[in-house]
C-alpha cells in the first residue's frame, strides 16, 4: 500500500553497539594507509567533520593531514585494511559488537504491522554487513533495502554523498513516493548528523543513545530518545507519534 509508514535505521549505535570498535579500526586504517605518525592528531568527534560518513571522513582526514585528496586506490586500501581490522578486533573481542536489546523483536513487530523498513548508514556497506552479521542480525536484516556511504562524481571529481542523500535513497527504495502521495516516515539514529538529516528532510526522528548522553540530540529538537528497544511497545508508540 502506498501510504504504509516507512522507518529507516542507522547501524552503528542504533542497531548495533559498535561505535567504539568501529572508530578505533577506522583510525587505525587511516594511520596505516596514509602513513600518519602518532604525532598526527585525528579528531574522532565526527560531528566536527563536514560529512559524517566513512567516505567523507576518509577524504577529510587525508586532506587535513596530507593537504591533498586521497586517490581512489588509497580509499580502496583504507577500506581493505579497515575491514580486516574490524574482523580481527571483533573476533578477539566479540562483546564489542552486539545488537541492542530488542532489535530483532522490534523489526518483527514493525513488519507485522505493515511498516516498510530500511537501513541508511554512513558506514561502507561491507563494514555495516560485517557488524550486523557479527551482532547476530544478519538474517533479521537480510533483504532490507539499504543505502550506505559512497561517492559520486561531481564536476569531474568524486564527492562523498551526504547523510540526507543516503536516507532519501533508502526512502526511494522503500517506495515512499509511490502512488503520488508521500508516505509518513521516521529515521532512527544515534548521531547529531542523524537528527539534522531527519530535520532537513522533514521526517520524524527517534534518537538512540546507549551511553545515555542525550543533550546534543535534544538541542537539535529530538523529543523521543531511547537506550535500546527492550520495550518494543513503547518504541512502537514513539515511532507512531513521530509520524505526526
Amino acid at each position: 500500500m502506498p501510504n504504509q509508514p516507512c522507518v529507516v535505521f542507522d547501524v552503528d549505535g542504533t542497531l548495533t553497539a559498535t561505535t567504539g570498535v568501529d572508530d578505533a579500526c577506522l583510525v587505525g586504517a587511516w594511520r596505516e594507509v596514509f602513513e600518519l605518525g602518532k604525532k598526527v592528531v585525528i579528531e574522532t568527534d565526527w560531528s566536527k567533520y563536514a560529512h559524517s560518513t566513512d567516505e567523507g571522513l576518509t577524504l577529510e582526514v587525508c586532506q587535513h593531514a596530507l593537504a591533498r585528496r586521497p586517490t581512489r586506490e588509497e580509499v580502496d586500501r583504507v577500506k581493505g585494511v579497515f575491514f580486516d581490522m574490524l574482523l580481527d578486533r571483533i573476533g578477539a573481542e566479540p562483546e564489542r559488537c552486539v545488537a541492542l536489546r530488542g532489535v530483532a523483536e522490534l523489526l518483527d513487530a514493525l513488519r507485522a504491522r505493515g511498516w516498510r523498513v530500511g537501513i541508511a548508514s554512513g558506514a561502507w556497506e561491507e563494514s555495516a554487513r560485517i557488524k550486523l552479521a557479527s551482532a547476530g542480525l544478519g538474517k533479521v536484516t537480510e533483504g532490507l533495502p539499504g543505502t550506505f556511504s559512497h561517492a559520486r562524481g561531481v564536476g569531474g571529481e568524486e564527492q562523498p554523498v551526504v547523510r540526507e542523500e543516503i536516507v532519501s535513497a533508502t526512502l526511494v527504495k522503500l517506495g515512499r513516493w509511490a502512488g503520488g502521495k508521500n508516505a509518513p516516515a521516521v529515521y532512527v539514529g544515534d548521531g547529531v548528523w542523524d537528527a539534522k538529516a531527519a530535520r532537513n528532510l522533514r521526517i520524524g526522528f527517534v534518537g538512540v543513545r546507549v551511553d545515555g548522553q542525550e543533550e546534543r540530540l535534544r538541542e537539535l529538537g529530538a523529543e523521543r530518545i531511547v537506550r535500546d528497544y527492550a520495550d518494543v511497545r513503547g518504541v512502537m508508540r514513539m515511532l507512531e507519534e513521530e509520524l505526526g
